[in-house]
């Protein structure tokens, strides 16, 4: 919302919404908010919604299909995320 300058206000309107459900919506940790509606404010603001899987055991080795696993620690938070090339983006 920084760098397409909108209020909250406004984004709220743009998505036919109330400006409590879109503060939900950009807040990370409620888990309550649909994907779809995440995606909306997305692209109100200009942005593309990724998501991804990634394993959750890095470090089982008796498991084959985390042998190509590298572990890596996602910058700015304090979960370990595990990706095939062990680049977190």
């Amino acid at each position: 919302m920084k760098k397409k300058p909108i209020t909250k206000k406004r984004m709220a309107e743009l998505m036919q919404t109330s400006r409590a459900q879109l503060d939900r919506i950009l807040d990370p940790e409620n888990g309550s908010a649909t994907i779809e509606s995440r995606q909306r404010a997305a692209q109100i603001v200009g942005r593309e919604l990724r998501l991804e899987l990634v394993g959750v055991n890095c470090d089982d080795s008796s498991d084959p299909h985390n042998s190509s696993f590298e572990r890596s620690r996602a910058p700015s938070t304090t979960r370990t995320i595990c990706t095939a090339s062990g680049v977190i983006r």
